[in-house]
């Protein structure tokens, strides 16, 4: 039975991955190095900001020190504010799924981004209150693909319900994905996975439960099913025709 949804951030509710990887293309090419949008969508798409600095400058045989990585992520965020503040684009559907998700469940966001992108995201569109509890990059150790953003984001469900509610069990919470890293994480987190192709093709997709192309006018009761154990038949992973 689906008790609460976890939903992603970056390539599920806000369409701006490319900004993410035009800002890591300008502070690598002040480095001297390049990269590709192939490159950061197959080898960096699900890590945090300083998971994928560390990453893109070993991948590059670069050593980074931690004062050259808090200036690169300052810079980076400092950048991502500036871009944000010319606009934004929003999937097409997300808005209205939070809002229908959070008349019925307990909402968390489990997410790479830095905390303060996130919330000012989440103000402008006034989603802010729809979520019980955000888990960013700022709060864990370890980024997607590792379960930690997940586990911590239904640690604190089952706090904000307090001793009188029993605890809300991994499987059955539902997390929103558009990345193989984040269906892996949920996975490892124990929790079943709805996975949506605004990032990836729904071929890299098929370890989530079920894969849709778009939010848009997505039926709960289908959250519902894809949230239940047992309830989507092997082989019936992509509902994305639907």
């Amino acid at each position: 039975m689906l008790e609460a949804v976890i939903f992603d951030f970056n390539g599920v509710i806000i369409d701006d991955e490319g900004v993410h990887c035009e800002l890591f293309q300008e502070l690598l090419a002040e480095r001297g190095f390049t990269l590709s949008r192939q490159e950061y969508d197959e080898r960096y798409l699900a890590y945090d900001d300083a998971a994928c600095f560390r990453r893109m400058f070993a991948d590059r045989g670069r050593s980074l020190s931690e004062a050259e990585l808090r200036e690169l992520l300052a810079r980076k965020s400092r950048r991502y504010h500036t871009r944000l503040g010319s606009g934004m684009v929003i999937f097409p559907g997300a808005v209205e799924l939070v809002r229908r998700c959070a008349e019925v469940y307990p909402l968390a966001l489990g997410s790479g981004a830095r905390r303060d992108e996130i919330e000012a995201v989440l103000k402008h569109l006034s989603l802010l209150a729809c979520f019980t509890c955000i888990v960013s990059a700022d709060e864990v150790a370890e980024s997607k693909p590792q379960p930690e953003t997940y586990t911590t984001a239904l640690r604190l469900l089952n706090a904000a319900r307090g001793a009188r509610e029993s605890s809300i069990p991994p499987s059955h919470c539902l997390v929103i994905e558009d990345t193989p890293g984040g269906v892996a994480a949920a996975r490892a987190a124990g929790m079943r996975c709805l996975a949506v192709t605004h990032s990836v093709p729904a071929a890299h997709l098929r370890a989530a439960d079920a894969v849709v192309e778009t939010l848009r006018g997505l039926d709960l009761a289908l959250l519902r099913v894809v949230g239940q154990a047992g309830s989507v038949p092997p082989g019936a992973w992509s509902l994305s025709d639907e």
